[in-house]
């Protein structure tokens, strides 16, 4: 996978990185990593709400790192992604 960020002139410049972490003004993250490859889907990416679960993390830390994803389709080539928490019950 290549990661480029475009500058103010739409030019792609190319990151040397694994992937791609989107810190909102809300402050929820989206992550953006390469996808781990199955036969019988496509070449794409993984969405992750909040952060990549990692196997050297408890399962404590993996929970507060993590983040639903909303997704709305609005239009053909777009989608709409956000990263929420459902609040515990009072």
């Amino acid at each position: 996978m290549k990661i480029f960020i475009t500058d103010n002139d739409g030019n792609l410049i190319p990151v040397d990185g694994k992937s791609v972490v989107i810190e909102l003004n809300s402050g929820g993250t989206i992550e953006i990593a390469e996808e781990y490859s199955r036969d019988d889907v496509p070449e794409g990416i993984n969405l992750w709400g909040g952060r990549e679960p990692s196997p050297s993390l408890s399962f404590e830390e993996i929970k507060a790192r993590t983040e639903g994803l909303g997704v709305y389709p609005i239009a053909a080539n777009a989608l709409h992604v956000f990263p929420y928490k459902l609040s515990p019950k009072e």
